[in-house]
């Protein structure tokens, strides 16, 4: 169900483009991490990202957007990440790890225009 007005991270698997993930903390969302758990130990090779509020382009502007992240592996391992400011979808390759989870720890974001909330509309791994 759409679930406007909350902005938990399992708005980002909901497969609604209105719904996201926004940090909400002080500051502009830098160091903020959200985290996949799989249940069990799974083969990934690629992080799917819909950056922003992607209902729309004009929305999406209105938020911080992330633009640089640390992919980070159960077992330890990480990955560092480039991403576009863009509400479009991403695919970033992570090369294949086994993994029971995965963190994105943002380490840039671009500034929005209205809010200094770094929001993330969709993100999973395959």
């Amino acid at each position: 169900a759409d679930v406007d007005g909350s902005y938990e991270p399992v708005q980002m698997q909901d497969s609604l483009l209105d719904t996201m993930w926004c940090e909400g903390d002080e500051g502009d969302g830098n160091g903020q991490w959200v985290q996949m758990n799989l249940g069990s130990s799974q083969s990934v090779s690629s992080l799917v990202i819909r950056n922003g509020n992607a209902y729309s382009f004009a929305q999406s502007m209105k938020s911080n957007r992330a633009t640089a992240a640390t992919v980070t592996f159960s077992d330890g391992a990480t990955k560092n990440i480039t991403l576009k400011a863009s509400a479009l979808e991403q695919v970033i390759a992570l090369g294949s790890h086994n993994t029971s989870s995965v963190r994105v720890t943002v380490t840039e974001v671009k500034p929005g225009t209205e809010f200094n909330d770094m929001c993330i509309s969709e993100a999973y791994v395959r």
